[in-house]
């Protein structure tokens, strides 16, 4: 693969942790998480995952980080403790890129997938996110684009759609199926009525490949069966996939009071969505999945 271009912007590697797990798509994922130190001192994350199937790898998916702290604060995310100080530039993202790829990838290797799915709100920078996907794309044919995001800013989507750059998927951060739990979890969650629409005419545009709606399941804030019947109601017929997400045990999600449904919770949600027409998968270790 072709390396970029990137001017010197001031980028340290100041930390590293590997994780081994198991999921439904894969035996065994490989996770190197990297804290990241910029010019100006300030601090982001980027990870690289080696997802093997059978024994070979299937891809290696690298998160960038898009911003140093993120505006939005997701009630549960662990990046709304950190000041929401600035938007990294291009280069800063695609050196993120660059530098997983140096580390992580080989010819074995089938696909490399550039994920905005770091620190950051891509929908809040849809310029950037354009910008540093035609940079990297001609790097080489084996790389792919995600970009994964709450939809704040709304007017992303129709962008990213016009741009004609093609990525594998889009993952749009569902919060909740009801909209008095969505306003909960983040108050300027823009509404279901309005992601939907945007979702399916993502789909429908050809620019991306799969549309995902990410539920990130919390017990007794949207893991009820009112909540599955607003699932069901929300997403059959539509074409567009359901993932039912792990929470993770973060210190705000802690000061929260928020806690993980249990595995088998999400099993029972995924098999009675899919038994009504939905596509829909479980995704990540649940607490009663070890991790090590």
């Amino acid at each position: 693969m072709t390396m970029l271009a990137e001017p010197d912007v001031g980028f340290t590697l100041i930390g590293t942790r590997t994780d081994r797990f198991h999921s439904r798509f894969y035996d065994s994922q490989l996770s190197h998480r990297y804290l990241v130190t910029l010019a100006d001192g300030r601090a982001v994350e980027t990870t690289a995952y080696q997802h093997f199937l059978y024994g070979q790898p299937t891809d290696l998916s690298i998160d960038v980080s898009t911003m140093a702290g993120c505006p939005v604060r997701c009630l549960f995310c662990e990046s709304g403790l950190i000041d929401a100080s600035r938007v990294l530039s291009v280069s800063e993202i695609c050196r993120q890129f660059n530098e997983m790829v140096r580390r992580h990838d080989h010819p074995e290797i089938p696909q490399v997938v550039c994920s905005f799915q770091g620190i950051g709100e891509p929908s809040l920078i849809p310029r950037q996110v354009i910008e540093v996907s035609r940079r990297i794309l001609p790097a080489g044919r084996r790389i792919s684009l995600s970009v994964s995001t709450t939809g704040v800013g709304v007017a992303a989507f129709a962008l990213w759609r016009e741009s004609r750059i093609e990525f594998e998927n889009i993952q749009i951060s569902l919060l909740a199926p009801r909209e008095e739990s969505r306003r909960l979890m983040m108050a300027s969650a823009p509404s279901l009525v309005t992601l939907l629409k945007e979702g399916q005419l993502c789909l429908e545009s050809g620019t991306f490949r799969k549309v995902k709606f990410n539920l990130v399941l919390i017990r007794g804030i949207n893991d009820s069966h009112d909540d599955l019947d607003a699932l069901v109601s929300l997403f059959k017929g539509t074409g567009l996939t359901v993932k039912l997400s792990a929470l993770n045990r973060t210190r705000v999600a802690m000061h929260h009071d928020l806690h993980p449904s249990s595995l088998q919770r999400a099993q029972q949600m995924a098999s009675e969505l899919r038994a009504q027409g939905v596509d829909c998968y479980v995704f990540g270790a649940f607490s009663d999945i070890d991790v090590s």
